[in-house]
């Protein structure tokens, strides 16, 4: 089992406009090398836990079913994984675009971090859209708040684990995002 996801979903969705050159795939088997090469087509593997198969649609491409994550299971999972959604700051424009779509199911997103089961996607999340200043309901950012764990996280965990304390969210901003302009 395998599903698009990532950069490749969001485009996909219209949450982003910018083309990447390899196609997300998250798959339950391991693969050998996280980066294949098929003629002329470029994959990044990302090996999951089939408990993490939810959120998906398929879609037909000519004759071939494809599975592709929802527009908020690709929020979740550019969250877990920000550099799988073009780093943070590609993150947030996508958060942008999420919010202001047609696709917006605040109550799906939350379903789907705590069945996710890792907490700092909602640090992540709140923190983007409190700096991005994206327009959410009323009481999103208190559920958030109140599903979040302690302890801290990395605001893009692929980057050097250093940076201040926003002691709101519990997250090492270790990334500018100050010059988005949403």
């Amino acid at each position: 089992p395998c599903y698009i996801g990532g950069w490749s979903a969001a485009h996909h969705w219209g949450l982003t406009d910018q083309l990447f050159n390899s196609t997300i795939v998250f798959s339950s088997h391991k693969v050998r090398s996280r980066e294949i090469q098929i003629g002329e087509l470029s994959f990044i593997v990302r090996t999951i836990k089939e408990a993490r198969f939810f959120g998906l649609e398929t879609i037909w491409q000519g004759q071939s079913k494809i599975s592709v994550s929802d527009p908020s299971r690709t929020i979740v999972d550019i969250l877990d994984t920000p550099s799988l959604g073009g780093g943070i700051r590609h993150c947030l424009e996508v958060l942008n675009d999420y919010f202001s779509s047609k696709y917006l199911d605040e109550e799906k997103l939350l379903g789907y971090m705590e069945k996710f089961n890792n907490k700092a996607i909602v640090k992540r999340l709140g923190f983007l859209i409190e700096e991005g200043k994206i327009n959410v309901s009323v009481n999103f950012l208190e559920k958030c708040q109140n599903i979040k764990s302690r302890g801290l996280a990395y605001l893009d965990p692929s980057l050097p684990h250093n940076g201040k304390k926003n002691k709101r969210w519990d997250l090492i901003i270790n990334a500018n995002i100050n010059d988005f302009t949403g």
